[in-house]
């Protein structure tokens, strides 16, 4: 089966969360018994440079704006097809410091109008896989009326809360037909379109990242035209829970752990305890924190509205108060977050139990990781999430609000612990209490809860049978 997936992310060239991880472990994962090929756009400022094996180039044309030249190249990655689109004669559109910015739909809807340019061009294409409202508009330029056949379109949501609220005027740049373009506008101001509403009616299955955020879109009513357009497509929508590549994330050949480790030492807990210690240790010297505090519990994540930065600010006082260490690892993406957490981050460079590091560095992620005894999720909705499965990977016991694919992946009391209020801090505080008093006094309890979450299935063999079984359904 020919399989294209398009995204503008992919792991590990250009990645600025989950969605990269998951196109690239999806790929990797099909690509065993199956022809994918990954469709990025390139980013001049931002693109690794890579020795791979060049398979083709060769320059075509595409409609954005009146008539465009573009470059594909295709690399063979890890058995895989990696095709680069640059789009030549609108290069500035790409060439930023990061991967997204306030321009995004107009870039985006240009990247996929040369996406559907390529894909038009190629012999034969059974599936095309569209990750998220980035590409949105591929799935219409796929299902012109005069084209001679195309493939069947999927397009998998991964955050709902971001839509592609763009004008109609730039979708029209695509010279799509005034039938495909009457998909994405809304009925209320057809001067406004939707690329995610268009996707929705264009694409022949759709699928989220974990059947309990399925539940949560289907509950959605934000914007009642959306729901319109997800109830319309109910029959043709499910969800398939999210995996993690146990390749790339495992604590037994990790080279940025200090000492490695892994489920074959559940035999001994006191060795792989011991091994956590050591982790602990070089991560505590790192950054000049007391070996007097324990437990340490982790935050890794985007520090976004969505993944609860107040909860975060309230585990560092439940730290302080009840004397464990706690490292807060992760991005701001707007300037009053940014100041808030950097003020804290300056305020605790002397603190002897609390760290916050504003930046992504995967080496001192994987770290923390193997050295954390927990990692902290308190999202208030959360369409799969990938630290608590890395984390339970690398006995890393989660704690996280019971929502989306958190709940879908960490049971309170078996494999982590959980809260789900968050109209105040009680629920919280209590769930953390709870988590602290557990390593303190009920050793055995918690090495089962480490035990049942390093012994779980990381779900990615999973999900491409869930997918391989919906691409084999519309064929």
């Amino acid at each position: 089966m020919k399989i294209i997936q398009a995204s503008v992310e992919c792991a590990p060239f250009i990645k600025a969360g989950g969605l990269g991880d998951v196109v690239y472990s999806l790929s990797k994962a099909l690509s065993i018994h199956h022809d994918v090929e990954i469709l990025l756009p390139f980013y001049p400022l931002l693109f690794p440079a890579f020795s791979s094996q060049v398979l083709d180039e060769h320059v075509f044309a595409y409609n954005f704006l009146g008539r465009q030249n573009a470059t594909a190249t295709s690399y063979r990655y890890e058995g895989m097809t990696l095709t680069v689109i640059t789009l030549d004669s609108q290069l500035e559109l790409f060439s930023t410091s990061t991967i997204y910015t306030e321009d995004d739909t107009l870039r985006f809807s240009a990247f996929s109008a040369a996406a559907a340019a390529y894909i038009q061009k190629l012999d034969k294409v059974d599936v095309v896989h569209m990750h998220d409202w980035h590409v949105g508009l591929l799935a219409g330029l796929l299902k012109e009326p005069h084209l001679p056949s195309y493939p069947k379109r999927i397009f998998t949501i991964h955050n709902f809360s971001y839509r592609g609220y763009c004008s109609t005027q730039l979708l029209g740049a695509s010279e799509i037909s005034d039938f495909g373009l009457s998909n994405y506008q809304l009925f209320r101001d057809p001067s406004t379109s939707v690329l995610l509403k268009g996707a929705l009616y264009c694409s022949d299955y759709i699928t989220t990242v974990s059947p309990s955020y399925a539940q949560d879109i289907l509950n959605d009513y934000s914007d009642y035209e959306i729901h319109d357009a997800i109830m319309s497509r109910r029959h043709v929508f499910c969800g398939i829970l999210n995996g993690i590549d146990e390749n790339i994330w495992n604590p037994e050949t990790d080279p940025a752990l200090a000492v490695r480790y892994g489920t074959h030492l559940l035999k001994s807990p006191d060795v792989l305890f011991t091994k956590k210690e050591e982790n602990k240790i070089a991560l505590y010297e790192k950054l000049g924190l007391s070996l007097e505090y324990s437990p340490l519990m982790c935050v890794i994540s985007r520090i976004v509205e969505q993944k609860g930065p107040e909860f975060m600010k309230a585990a560092i006082l439940h730290a302080m108060e009840n004397s464990y260490a706690l490292v807060i690892a992760g991005t701001c993406y707007d300037q009053e977050t940014q100041r808030q957490f950097t003020n804290l981050q300056e305020s605790l460079t002397t603190s002897p139990n609390i760290r916050i590091i504003l930046d992504y560095n995967d080496p001192l992620v994987r770290l923390i990781y193997g050295a954390a005894d927990m990692i902290c999720i308190p999202s208030h909705f959360e369409p799969c999430g990938l630290t608590q499965l890395i984390g339970m990977r690398y006995g890393t016991v989660p704690l996280v609000r019971s929502t989306g694919g958190l709940a879908d992946t960490v049971a309170a009391g078996v494999n982590g612990f959980t809260f789900s209020h968050t109209d105040n801090f009680n629920d919280f505080f209590h769930m953390l209490s709870q988590a602290v008093s557990t390593y303190r006094h009920e050793p055995d309890v918690w090495f089962q809860l480490v035990e049942e979450g390093m012994l779980r299935p990381s779900g990615l063999t999973t999900m491409a049978a869930h997918y391989l079984g919906v691409y084999n359904s519309l064929l």
